[in-house]
């Protein structure tokens, strides 16, 4: 992992959980319509990260609790569901967190975090032709709070409106570019497709009055990263 990538993610992680410190042994149930979120970045067990977590865990360590909640979690997963009952009864939220005390566990949601969110973010970042550290670090935040997906919130979505408002960026006008992004993006914060989100992305606009005022004062991410906003005054390093 680059410092790019490294302090793009402990920004992330301050944006989800009010800290940088990567921590993966959180799991609280949001009530946003995606059941139990688990770890700094967010994962879900009504989409697919907790599934491909616990699968990779159980790849490194056969023999394990969270293994025999595979077939539970796949079915939430399928059914994109928040009912999260059957996951209570097997007791998930401790395992959950006995097991995020590993090594080989921290290592499967780190391997799980890139191949679902670090991957598209770079993705999209070489399709626009992006430069700046910056760049990085918003559609990494981007990817992880609306998904991949091509839903209306989702980052694909927001990227196109991007482009019809402002253009395709260039090396000219990136910042310009990207500034135009976070309003795109803080417009949907504000008035997402998805009502089940819409309280918890209202409350979290400052997440992008945080990273308008990087572009403007630290484009390179040059360590330390200040981090202000009406919610932020953290340094990150």
């Amino acid at each position: 992992m680059n410092q790019t990538q490294l302090i793009s993610q402990k920004l992330t992680c301050l944006f989800e959980t009010g800290e940088p410190k990567l921590s993966v042994a959180s799991v609280e149930n949001l009530d946003d319509g995606r059941g139990y979120t688990c770890g700094w970045a967010g994962f879900t067990t009504a989409d697919e990260e907790v599934v491909r977590c616990v699968e990779e865990y159980s790849r490194l360590v056969p023999t394990n609790n969270l293994e025999p909640m595979l077939e539970e979690l796949r079915h939430l997963q399928d059914e994109g569901s928040d009912d999260v009952s059957k996951l209570d009864e097997m007791n998930f939220p401790t395992h959950w967190k006995n097991a995020a005390s590993t090594q080989e566990f921290q290592h499967a949601y780190a391997s799980v975090v890139e191949r679902i969110f670090g991957q598209p973010a770079q993705e999209h970042i070489d399709d626009l032709g992006l430069k700046l550290p910056v760049a990085y670090a918003i559609l990494f935040d981007s990817v992880i709070q609306h998904g991949n997906d091509d839903d209306p919130d989702g980052l694909p979505a927001l990227i196109e409106q991007t482009i019809s408002n402002a253009g395709k960026p260039s090396e000219d006008n990136e910042k310009v570019w990207l500034l135009a992004f976070l309003e795109v993006r803080e417009n949907t914060l504000k008035h997402p497709h998805n009502h089940d989100t819409a309280a918890e992305w209202r409350e979290s606009v400052s997440r992008v009055e945080a990273l308008v005022n990087i572009v403007n004062d630290n484009p390179g991410l040059e360590i330390p990263v200040q981090v202000t906003s009406s919610e932020h005054d953290e340094e990150i390093s």
